[in-house]
């Protein structure tokens, strides 16, 4: 009877000390088919946060078929600049996003609505194939090192791309066809 007691006691201490809040991240594709040698833009959007100092992100995607771009990248949230900011980095599953922030940032403060930029970088796609992007891992938010409130993180569904390749005409067809119209127009 005494573990009872404590066990629900100890609960209790947890579920009133900690203020759960769900913040949600979804990606959008640019295109959903894209041909070889062409990018894809990747976008990751942020709302429902509260308050947030420590992001860590995990977007899985097929890195044989897309190659990441880190010259592209873009977010409402401020660059790696050594020390604090975002990063954005090429993973053997995909992508990792890793935010420090100097301060806490909220949906409200980086553009005053509830819904902000993440991220955005291209991918070039480099092999034939499909490809699904989907987030795997979220650490996070710690709010000043842990002290702060923890908030849970909702992820959107999952998307999916194909890369393909665009056959080339090939010079000689295009000889031929002109040949023949030459040739047709000759016997009218």
């Amino acid at each position: 009877m005494k573990k009872f007691i404590i066990t629900i006691a100890t609960a209790f201490v947890l579920a009133t000390s900690i203020n759960v809040q769900a913040g949600l991240i979804d990606i959008e594709l640019s295109n959903n088919d894209v041909a070889l040698g062409n990018t894809l833009n990747v976008k990751l959007w942020g709302s429902s946060f509260t308050e947030f100092d420590t992001l860590f992100v995990d977007l899985e995607f097929d890195i044989s078929l897309y190659s990441f771009q880190p010259a592209t990248v873009q977010s409402e949230l401020p660059l790696f600049d050594g020390l604090w900011g975002l990063e954005v980095t090429e993973q053997f599953f995909g992508a990792n996003l890793t935010f420090y922030g100097e301060t806490s940032f909220t949906d409200q403060n980086i553009d005053g609505d509830d819904q902000f930029l993440l991220a955005s970088f291209d991918l070039l796609a480099i092999a034939e194939g499909n490809s699904d992007f989907q987030i795997d891992t979220l650490y996070g938010p710690l709010v000043a090192l842990g002290l702060g409130d923890s908030q849970l993180i909702d992820v959107g569904p999952s998307v999916n791309a194909v890369s393909t390749s665009v056959p080339e005409p090939s010079s000689f067809a295009i000889f031929m066809l002109s040949a023949l119209m030459l040739v047709r127009r000759k016997k009218q």
